[in-house]
């Protein structure tokens, strides 16, 4: 039993009833024990059908969604059915033709099933509740490697990659911090993007000169009514706040921030423009745990990150950093929080 807990299956192997010694090919291999990776469990129903079950989001059973697991050992030709048998949410665009991704160690970019092979549906055997079903039929059998996830998976990996390259790439323009610690220590990435501009002080003169733009805060004497000539002069910046990935298993959230990420450091004109009037903090992943861990809505203890703004606990530092910056710039704020719904 997995639930609230951290157990992946690791490289389970899954015999027919009654046999032993070394697994022939053919014989299922399957992993999750890597980063974004997420299954429980693996049922042995025939050599052609498998039941899987979701591991729950670690510390609260009831979030199961996500997944993302490895097959390997199998076999040319071999045809196989999967089974989701512990969705929690029974409404979802799986009713609307939604597909999961697959890709292998030949074919590395991920690409969705064929939807006439994925069904959604009610099922008696399992007592009544929704199954996702999808077949597959494996066409290459000596090393290869096949990983199958419910969206395009998008790691913490991943993400620290892009942006430590961008902050190396466009160092006139963008800046990489930390805003604090997770409980599992992973950084709370938070980029800015901005065209360098004129301090409104004469204390902000020597900061101006480091090429790090200071950014306006609750006590700055420049006021949010300031005119239009003074914001085109560069006197005064509005500040816009965006964060995604909040709920672990939206992942294409970050796929369309990196996007906006290299829109805003190009060198088109209306990207320009935006770096010359606006002041960008961008926090692309706000729960890394989670993400890490292949979670589906909650961060290492279970908490729903997106209701817990009211609160403040030690236990999730990411909204206590967070909530931090946005009073910094209540006056001037645009804030944007993306999700998926999926």
């Amino acid at each position: 039993d997995t639930e609230g807990g951290l157990g992946n299956i690791e490289r389970v192997v899954m015999r027919p009833p009654g046999h032993s010694g070394k697994a022939k090919r053919g014989h299922l291999c399957f992993d999750a024990s890597f980063e974004t990776g997420n299954l429980g469990r693996v049922d042995f129903i025939t050599e052609n059908e498998y039941d899987l079950f979701i591991r729950p989001d670690t510390c609260n059973p009831r979030c199961r969604f996500w997944f993302h697991f490895a097959v390997e050992n199998v076999q040319k030709d071999q045809r196989i059915i999967f089974n989701i048998v512990n969705l929690n949410r029974s409404k979802n665009l799986f009713q609307d033709g939604l597909s999961p991704v697959v890709k292998s160690s030949s074919r590395p970019r991920w690409q969705r099933l064929p939807k006439e092979n994925v069904y959604y549906y009610v099922s008696p055997e399992h007592s009544n509740a929704f199954v996702l079903s999808f077949a597959f039929a494996f066409d290459i059998e000596d090393g290869e490697h096949y990983s199958f996830a419910l969206s395009y998976p998008y790691s913490y990996s991943r993400c620290m990659e892009v942006l430590h390259n961008l902050a190396k790439e466009k160092p006139g323009i963008c800046q990489l911090e930390s805003l604090t610690k997770t409980i599992q220590d992973r950084d709370l990435p938070c980029i800015t993007i901005t065209e360098e501009f004129i301090q409104n002080t004469e204390e902000d003169h020597t900061e101006q000169e480091t090429n790090t733009p200071e950014l306006p805060n609750k006590n700055s004497t420049t006021q949010t009514n300031s005119t239009s000539n003074e914001e085109n002069s560069g006197e005064f910046k509005r500040v816009v706040i965006i964060m995604g990935r909040s709920h672990p298993g939206d992942s294409p959230v970050s796929f369309v921030i990196q996007g906006f990420l290299n829109f805003l450091v190009s060198d088109h004109q209306i990207a320009k423009e935006l770096r010359q009037k606006i002041i960008f903090k961008i926090l692309p992943m706000m729960n890394p745990d989670g993400v890490y861990l292949g979670n589906s809505r909650c961060n290492l203890l279970g908490a729903d990150l997106n209701r817990c703004w009211s609160l403040a606990s030690k236990h999730i530092p990411t909204i206590n950093a967070t909530k931090s910056l946005i009073m910094d710039f209540y006056k001037t704020l645009f804030w944007i929080s993306m999700h998926l719904l999926i």
